[in-house]
């Protein structure tokens, strides 16, 4: 099984610009989850707008 987490950022048309990170299992999205950490944007501070996780 291939892992991978990648650091993203949404692209739905709203002045928060969240941070995600994106993980892919052997090349399918398993999961999205909001970036945490230094690089992560200060902005939305570890959080992301519910309806990202959603998968809407």
């Amino acid at each position: 099984m291939n892992v991978k987490v990648l650091r993203t950022a949404c692209t739905l048309d709203c002045p928060d610009a969240c941070s995600l990170d994106v993980t892919v299992t052997d090349g399918v999205i398993t999961d999205i989850d909001a970036a945490k950490g230094a690089d992560a944007s200060p902005f939305t501070d570890g959080f992301q707008k519910c309806f990202v996780g959603r998968g809407s």
